[in-house]
């Protein structure tokens, strides 16, 4: 029914087929309309959201296994009633309400690509080949005889089959795949390994046939009757591995070079150095053209090429990444401000000194945590700028002794985890990053979309006796050896 109201949306609450209107009671209770295949799936293979739109029950029995233009085409005063409403249909711009452009395009295609099906079955092919090929060394295909039977099935059975065994809500409450959760691939692991090659083909003949009205789904029972138990239990067991990311490489700063202006800046939180850049004016965001350097110590530095760009954007609606071009002057005959001279002030061993002046230290290695001979928790944000700097002299990337008396507890690289014993985060959790501050930002081992992030700082993980645990790649845990 989602889809259905997304689809019904999308049409603007009309046939694209006839033009008819479709209430709510015709769509959701009495049934007059339906979901139908725009390319028909026994040739496209596509299941999928973008190749779907509704159509009244019984002009898609006419229309049968046939594409629209296949359907209608010869008749040009339907076809071209078709075009125009399709065309009110359309999104206006991408991601908005109505049909995307794509979707448009595939209606009204003459054909269908000749290597569309094709396409679309080797979407994953290369990759299905080289591991079908990888594990028949292992298991070589021998006949029907062979011990072990290696193939590959494709996401369409899976997912069939899958919906048929009752397993799509073992993640979630809803009644289809939770892709939300990490989880998600054993669920599908187990599938394939229960499917033969006997469900393929029902399955496959099925699809080719299934737009004749009086073709049933095949019944593909369940391989055992307590799949679904046996899987939910299974499935809280799970821990799920990430990779840990400690090697040193990629950008050690940023692109952006500022000069040094030689002067402090200081605020309640602390001394700033101030840098100055070149910016171009469609990159500059609200707040930095709401800042003025004599009150916050950053902003566009000079007064009037400031005051011109602040008055030019807000005469063009506020947005500065919409407001150019064309472009502001602070006369009429003077040049056009392109770009201004952006001030920052930022802590100066936070920069990196480079050939063209000082830029941004890039993404951070890890947090090394310690505990003081007081008891205190204290610990170093090392940036991959530092780790680098530290690898090629050959000192340790993390520093176990620092010759204070303070005992080393752990270090915390993206993709460690944390085991937390208690409290309403207890669990493993996984690194995803360190700020400098010394928050680790930190999410459920098994969240795939980022929605439990929390951010405890070294000390709150350590209150919290949190200790660091090793994943290998099938899941087994230990202690690390921190």
């Amino acid at each position: 029914d989602v889809e259905k109201w997304l689809l019904w949306k999308e049409s603007q609450e009309r046939c694209p087929y006839t033009g008819d209107h479709i209430g709510f009671a015709a769509l959701f209770q009495e049934n007059e309309f339906e979901v139908e295949h725009i390319w028909p799936r026994s040739k496209s293979l596509d299941d999928s959201f973008r190749n779907k739109t509704l159509c009244r029950k019984d002009e898609n029995l006419k229309k049968n296994n046939r594409t629209p233009f296949e359907y209608m085409g010869h008749d040009d005063v339907r076809w071209a009633a078709v075009e125009a409403r399709l065309q009110k249909m359309r999104a206006s711009r991408s991601g908005g309400d109505g049909m995307s452009l794509g979707k448009i395009k595939r209606f009204l295609a003459r054909s269908m690509p000749d290597d569309f099906t094709k396409r679309q079955l080797n979407d994953t092919g290369y990759a299905a080949r080289e591991a079908v090929a990888f594990l028949e060394r292992l298991w070589p295909d021998v006949g029907p005889h062979a011990e072990v039977t290696v193939q590959a099935v494709t996401g369409r059975v899976t997912a069939q089959l899958r919906k048929l065994w009752n397993l799509n809500n073992i993640l979630g409450d809803g009644g289809e795949k939770t892709r939300s959760d990490h989880r998600h691939h054993a669920i599908d692991a187990l599938v394939v390994a229960c499917v033969h090659s006997g469900m393929t083909n029902r399955l496959s003949r099925y699809w080719q046939a299934r737009e004749r009205p009086d073709v049933q789904r095949p019944i593909l029972r369940p391989p055992w009757e307590t799949i679904r138990a046996d899987a939910e239990r299974a499935v809280t067991e799970i821990v799920v591995s990430h990779r840990v990311r400690k090697k040193v490489s990629g950008q050690l700063h940023k692109e952006t070079t500022y000069g040094d202006t030689q002067k402090d800046v200081k605020t309640k939180s602390g001394t700033y150095r101030q840098f100055v850049t070149r910016k171009k004016v469609e990159a500059l965001s609200k707040s930095e053209l709401a800042k003025v350097p004599e009150q916050d110590g950053e902003g566009i530095r000079d007064k009037n090429v400031r005051e011109s760009v602040v008055k030019w954007v807000k005469d063009h609606g506020g947005d500065p990444k919409k407001a150019f071009p064309p472009y502001p002057r602070c006369s009429p005959n003077g040049p056009e401000i392109r770009k201004v001279r952006l001030l920052i002030k930022q802590q100066k061993d936070l920069m990196a000194q480079v050939a063209t002046g000082y830029a941004d230290i890039g993404d951070n290695h890890h947090i090394a945590i310690y505990r003081l001979p007081s008891g205190k928790t204290d610990f170093e944000v090392v940036s991959l700028y530092e780790a680098s700097r530290r690898l090629a002299k050959r000192e340790p990337v993390v520093q176990r002794e620092r010759g204070d008396g303070s005992q080393f507890i752990m270090s915390l690289s993206p993709g460690d985890t944390l085991d937390f014993p208690d409290g309403d985060k207890a669990g493993k959790r996984i690194v995803q990053g360190v700020w400098e501050s010394g928050v680790v930002v930190t999410q459920n081992h098994v969240d795939a979309v980022g929605s439990t992030v929390w951010r405890p700082n070294a000390n709150s993980i350590v209150k919290q006796g949190a200790k660091k645990l090793s994943v290998d790649p099938i899941g087994r845990v230990r202690p690390a050896n921190d």
